[in-house]
Order: C-alpha cells, then sequence, then structure tokens
C-alpha cells in the first residue's frame, strides 16, 4: 500500500516503457487522457495528446511540471511549464478534508498515483492498494478509511465483490464506498447500488462532481460518526441509568427496558422483562392505570404520576412514572418514559406523615430548635394550642420570647449540660401569647443530622403539680394516719398522770377546806377570847385526818408533774400543728432544726420502741426559704423509712435497738441534713429505682411507694436541692439533703 505525501505533489520516475493511460484530475478541467511513450529517462511531447484539458489549470501544470520536467514537456496549447518549487495548494480546500482517510483501490499504479496526488492536495489522508484483496483486508481493520475508491475490475476480487464480503461481515462498516466504474447501464450502477455501495462515479468524470461526492461522503460519515457516539452516549446512559427507562406498545407489551427497569420490577435482565412482562397486568390498581392512560392520551405526557405495581414476585412497589406519547401521522405507536421505585420514598413519607400525627396528638408541646439563635424552627400542634400562637406567628421566634424564667446562667447551665452529655431538663415557666404563664417541664436532646438541632419535649406541668399537690397531701393525710396511734399514746401518758394529779390535788383540795374550815372555827373562837379545849381537839383532829405533811410534799410534785404533762401535750399539738401546716404556694423562711425537731417529735411513737435517737443541729444554720409543709414531709419519710429499716433488723419488740442520727450542717452555699439509719441497707439492684414512683421494696399494705419519689420532687424539683444516698448492705443508709442557701439550683448528685 502506498501513500502520497502531504505536499500534494507526486515525486516518481517514470521507468517503464510501455505505453500507458495517465489519468491526472484538475480543479475544473476534467479528466485528461494522455498517451505517452515513456523511455528510460525521457519523455517526448510529441506523443502528449490532451483532451477537454483546461490551460489555467495550475494542478495540471504543476503534475506535468513533476512529472516531466526533465524530459522538457511543455502544454500542447504552448503555456510555459511551472517552476520546481511551486507548491499548488489551498488552505481552505485542505481543511476542507483535514484528517479524513481515502483508500484508493485500481490496479493502475499511474491513475492511482495521480489522483492520490490531487486528493492529498484536498486534505484527504490516501492510502493506495492494487488488488481487491488488499483492499477488503484494509476495509476491515478496526481503524479501517473513512472512505473508499474502488475501481469495479481489479484483479483478484473486483469492486463489486469487495463491496459485497465489506457488507456481510461488518455489516456497521464505518467506510463510505464509492466504486469507480466506466460501466454506463442503469442496471450496472443498480447492481453496485444493491452490492452496497454508497455512491458511484462514472469513467470519465468531472473532477468536481469527484470532489462534491468525496464531501458528501465525508459528511455522510462524519453524522454516521455523530450518530454512532450520540448512540454510544446514549446506550450508556440508558444502560448504566438508575432509574428505569422503557419504551412499550399502547397494547402494554415492552419493546425495550434498561437494566435498572428489569431490576426495579425483580426480572433478571431486560431480556426477560420483555419477554414476560406486561404492562397492563402490574398494575395494583387497574383504575389507578386508567388514570393515568386517559392523562397520557389527553396530554401527551405524564409527569411523576405515582402508581403501584406488581415485581416479578409478587411484590409491590410504588413508581413515579414520566412518559410521553409517540405519534406517527397522529396515530399511537408507541410510549416511552422513565420509572423510579419510589417505595422507600413513599415509606418514608407515610412515616413522616404517622410522626407528624402522632407529634400533633401529643399532650406535651414538641419543638426543634436552632442551637445557635434558640429560634423555633418546626414544632406541633400542641405547641402552638398551649401557647396560644398560630403556626406561622410561633415559626422564628425564640425560646426567650415564650420562657419567662430562663435567665443567662440557666442558659449556660443548660449549654453546657448539652455539650457535655447531649441531653438537659429544665423546670421552667412559658408565657402564652395573652401573657398568661405557666409551669413546663423541658426535656431537651441535641440531634446531630444534616446540621445540628436541640430536640425540646416541654410538659404542662399545671395539672401534674396539682396532682403532686394532691398526692402530696395524701401523703400526709397517710402519715398522719399512721402516727395516729403514736400520737395519741403520746398525748394519753402525759393526760395520764395529769388527771392522776388533778384528781390528787381535788382530793386534796377537800381535806384542805374541811382543814381550813377547822382553822376559821378556832380563828373565830380565838378572837372571841372563847377557845375551848373541844375546839382545839376538833382542830388537832382535822389536821391529823388532813395529813398535812403528806400534802405540803405532794402537792407541788403533783402540779410540777401536770404543768410537765401540759408542756408535752403542748409540745406535741404544736408539732402537729407545725407538721402538718398545709402552707402556701410561696417559699417562707424557715428554722429547719427546729422543723426537723418538731418532725422527730411526731414521728416519735415510729422510732423511739426500735431506735435509739440522735441528733446534732449546727446553731449556725440559717433560715433557708422553704416550703415548710412539704419539707417537713421529707423529714418524716426519711426517719419513718428509717425505723423500717431499723426495725427489719431488730424486731419491733427486740430488746435491742437501733440508732437513728440526724444531723444539719452549714456548708458554703447550701445546707446539709443527713439521715443516718443503722437499718439492713438498700440492695444493690434496687438502688437505680429507689426515686421511682409507686416503688418500694415493703410488704404489701406497708408502703405505698410514694414517699422517696416526693421527697425528690420536693427536694430537687420545688426547692432547687438535691438529694442522695450512701449505703452499705447490712450497715446501714444515709439520706443526704442539700438545700441552697440563695435558691439556686444545686448539682443533682447521684446515689453512692
Amino acid at each position: 500500500m502506498s501513500h502520497f505525501p502531504t505536499n500534494g505533489c507526486w515525486y516518481a520516475p517514470l521507468g517503464v516503457t510501455d505505453r500507458v493511460l495517465l489519468i491526472v484530475i484538475g480543479d475544473i478541467a476534467g479528466l485528461l487522457f494522455a498517451s505517452l511513450t515513456v523511455g528510460r529517462t525521457t519523455v517526448t511531447n510529441e506523443t502528449i495528446q490532451l483532451l477537454k484539458l483546461d490551460s489555467s489549470n495550475a494542478d495540471f501544470y504543476k503534475l506535468w511540471h513533476d512529472a516531466g520536467q526533465a524530459a522538457n514537456v511543455a502544454p500542447a496549447n504552448g503555456r510555459p511549464g511551472l517552476p520546481v518549487g511551486y507548491a499548488g495548494k489551498n488552505e481552505a480546500e485542505i481543511e476542507a478534508g483535514k484528517m479524513c482517510r481515502v483508500l484508493i483501490a485500481d490496479d493502475d499504479r499511474i491513475s492511482c498515483k495521480l489522483l492520490g496526488g490531487l486528493l492529498t492536495k484536498w486534505g484527504y489522508e490516501v492510502e493506495v492498494v492494487h488488488d481487491g484483496d488488499d483492499a477488503l483486508r484494509e476495509l476491515v481493520k478496526p481503524d479501517a478509511p473513512q472512505l473508499a475508491i474502488l475501481d469495479w475490475m481489479m484483479p483478484g476480487l473486483d469492486g463489486i465483490e469487495v463491496i459485497k464480503k465489506l457488507r456481510a461481515t461488518h455489516r456497521e462498516s464505518a467506510t463510505y464506498v464509492l466504486l469507480l466504474t466506466s460501466k454506463g447501464q442503469k442496471e450496472d450502477l443498480l447492481r453496485g447500488l444493491d452490492a452496497g455501495a454508497d455512491d458511484y462515479l462514472k469513467k470519465p468524470f468531472d473532477a468536481q462532481e469527484l470532489r462534491a461526492r468525496l464531501r458528501v461522503g465525508t459528511e455522510h460519515k462524519n453524522i454516521e460518526a455523530a450518530l454512532r457516539e450520540a448512540e454510544r452516549k446514549y446506550r450508556g446512559i440508558f444502560d448504566q441509568a438508575v432509574v428505569g427507562i422503557f419504551q412499550r406498545t399502547p397494547e402494554g407489551r415492552y419493546l425495550s427496558v434498561n437494566a435498572a427497569m428489569a431490576a426495579i420490577f425483580g426480572y433478571e435482565s431486560p431480556e426477560e422483562m420483555i419477554a414476560m412482562a406486561d404492562n397492563a397486568k402490574l398494575h395494583v390498581d387497574g383504575a389507578r392505570r386508567a388514570e393515568f392512560q386517559s392523562e397520557l392520551d389527553r396530554l401527551g405526557s405524564v409527569q411523576n404520576f405515582e402508581c403501584e405495581f406488581y415485581r416479578k414476585d409478587g411484590s409491590k412497589i410504588w413508581i413515579s412514572s414520566n412518559t410521553r406519547v409517540i405519534r406517527e401521522d397522529g396515530v399511537v405507536v408507541r410510549y416511552e418514559g422513565m420509572n423510579e421505585d419510589i417505595t422507600e420514598r413513599k415509606r418514608t413519607e407515610r412515616s413522616l406523615n404517622l410522626l407528624r400525627m402522632l407529634m400533633d396528638q401529643s399532650n406535651d408541646s414538641i419543638e426543634v430548635m436552632d442551637p445557635e439563635n434558640r429560634c423555633f424552627l418546626d414544632f406541633n400542634e400542641r405547641a402552638c394550642l398551649n401557647l396560644g400562637y398560630t403556626r406561622e406567628e410561633l415559626l422564628g421566634r425564640s425560646l426567650l420570647d415564650v420562657n419567662t424564667a430562663l435567665d443567662e446562667a440557666t442558659l449556660q447551665r443548660i449549654t453546657e449540660q448539652l455539650q457535655k452529655s447531649g441531653s438537659a431538663i429544665a423546670q421552667t415557666r412559658y408565657r402564652r401569647k395573652d401573657g398568661s404563664t405557666f409551669p413546663v417541664e423541658v426535656s431537651i436532646k441535641r440531634v446531630h443530622l444534616d446540621r445540628v438541632y436541640d430536640l425540646c419535649v416541654a410538659r404542662d406541668m399545671t395539672e401534674r403539680q396539682h396532682v403532686q399537690q394532691q398526692l402530696l397531701q395524701a401523703q400526709k393525710l397517710e402519715s398522719i394516719g399512721q402516727l395516729a396511734a403514736g400520737i395519741a399514746h403520746e398525748i394519753n401518758t402525759p393526760t395520764q398522770y395529769i388527771g392522776d394529779n388533778v384528781r390528787f390535788l381535788k382530793d386534796s383540795f377537800a381535806d384542805l377546806k374541811s382543814l381550813v374550815g377547822a382553822y376559821e372555827r378556832l380563828l373565830e373562837a380565838a378572837k372571841a377570847d372563847h377557845v375551848s379545849t373541844e375546839t382545839v381537839r376538833e382542830v388537832a383532829a382535822a389536821v391529823e385526818a388532813t395529813d398535812v405533811k403528806y400534802l405540803m410534799e405532794e402537792i407541788p410534785k403533783a402540779i410540777e408533774q401536770t404543768l410537765e404533762g401540759v408542756g408535752r401535750v403542748s409540745g406535741l399539738v404544736g408539732a402537729m400543728k407545725d407538721f402538718s401546716h398545709p402552707g402556701g404556694k410561696d417559699k417562707t423562711p424557715l428554722d429547719l432544726n427546729r422543723a426537723i425537731e418538731s418532725t422527730l417529735t411526731v414521728a416519735r411513737n415510729e422510732w423511739k420502741y426500735v431506735a435509739e435517737l440522735e441528733t446534732e443541729f449546727d446553731p449556725t444554720l440559717p433560715l433557708v426559704s422553704c416550703l415548710p409543709g412539704e419539707f417537713n414531709q421529707v423529714i418524716l419519710n426519711l426517719i419513718v423509712n428509717a425505723a423500717h429499716a431499723i426495725a427489719d433488723v431488730v424486731g419491733k419488740e427486740g430488746p435491742q435497738r437501733g440508732k437513728i442520727r440526724v444531723q444539719t450542717h452549714n456548708c458554703p452555699g447550701f445546707v446539709e441534713i443527713r439521715i443516718q439509719d443503722t437499718g439492713t441497707g438498700i440492695p444493690e439492684k434496687v438502688r437505680t429505682r429507689i426515686f421511682d414512683p409507686f416503688f418500694t421494696t415493703k410488704e404489701i399494705g406497708k408502703g405505698t411507694g410514694q414517699g422517696l419519689s416526693i421527697a425528690r420532687s420536693v427536694i430537687v424539683d420545688k426547692h432547687g436541692g438535691s438529694i442522695h444516698f450512701e449505703s452499705e448492705e447490712g450497715q446501714g443508709t444515709t439520706f443526704v439533703i442539700r438545700l441552697p442557701h440563695d435558691g439556686k439550683t444545686l448539682a443533682k448528685a447521684v446515689s453512692a
């Protein structure tokens, strides 16, 4: 195979001795036939005949000059030859055929070289072969030329046979084949085209016609290449798309589907789905399919139409379909479009709708806030109802707009807690749109999703506080009921000896009255100076009967004991009054030592049979702002629990006794109260549940499980303090209460 130089000129010596036919194609001239008698080194112009020669054609003169200057060849019309260095190229013409390869297949080597030179000048990259077999080998290569000019008559395979074999084995060949022939019959030309030629050119031919046909071939191959590239890209998109792409007939038969479409519907391959699937039978709801079909036929296209379909295994999926109608001559020939599996999205939507419904049905306000500016980003219906705002009014408002009790210190504490553990709980008050307030307990959880959010659950504590108050009062009544017998006994003992002493004083008064009467009669007799022996005996008898010496010794004792009894009764009554005082909603300064002492007095009958009581009260204890009645209830609950724990060890009627020790300490920033017992201790497995409502380790009927729960609520929630315990099984338990001096909330302690 020969290649032509890119400068458009053919440089080769003519060394043959036979007469040859030269084919020289000019830009305009057409076909030049010249008979040359060629010797070994010379060519004479006398043997040249020029037919249809345009004397203005520079290409002809250049080719002539290069091929025959050595033989002093001159044009027949007398035009002088051109200089050897003449390039003879037109840049625009070269650009038109740039980078396009052309295969010339012809057994006439001179014709091939002259034709190749001209094509090279036009900007084509030329390759030459001289028989059909070589031409076929070049054309079946993967990098075959884009254009081929095949002579019909060649050694070996002729042009027709080459084309037939090429089309038979490479039906999608990228080469545009132009058949060159001298055959002029219509049947011959049709035969060439039927064999697979893309175009033909009859000999002799016009140069401009050849060039035009080559341009058509070039454009044809460029279009084919663009189409193949577009098809390759489309096929890549079609095959690699994550959404299902399909074409189907109006009856429901699939014409083509991609791999994603087959996978969505559970088929192993697109071929399996095309063979097995019927669109009409895939729809779960026939009415929904009819609606889809009606809208598609009416509008010509449907966007994001959602339907439920059956998969191959019978399971159901949700599909969002974008489909359009393809019509030819006004008749629907097929539908094509894309299907997206939205099953997971539908599940998510259902879950979100369910979550929204549940959120809106919640009795608690659920709020999503921006941690940076504390503005509401979302909330449930209950939040709007509780605060009295519409959704539009509440969106964008800050937590500080509805929270009247939060200060910077509290906010800082909550922020630090969220950063440390991711959650926090705060007791505060919300303000409604009308200005009224209500207590809330806000549980905050920091959530990390696409960004950071604070999820708040705000519970209206109005009813709960009312119930807690009722429970506290019920606990008081229960405690008083449990203590009633003991209190009655405590009052009965001094009352009995008060009564005995009063009766003694009554009898003694009668005796003394009789004695005083005798003394009065003696006094009257003495005044009258008529004191008789009888009067004196009468007085002596009265003195003896009265036993004045005994009365003078016992009456003071009786009076003292009576006053002591009255003091004990008065103390019990005062303690009961202090203990059971309903108090108010506001805290008042309280002497904790006195309050604890009163409670110990009230509970005396609970502990005096099983324990000895030791108290160690710090006299420097300041008055602490408290709810007196509720604080007393906490102390009573702890004392009763201590007595019961000791009773479990020593027995109710046993000779041994345990010990209850009550201490108060004034500490920096807070007051500490410690109530220690020598009871059974708290088992390890239940320590985390000690403060849970209704949890108790006591036997049925002996405890309600409310005591420690109420104690925690009173100390922590209402007083901002802390309560924890230190316990060792078999040794006893110490409960530690801490109340702040200044009302600030203390850090919560955990059980030890």
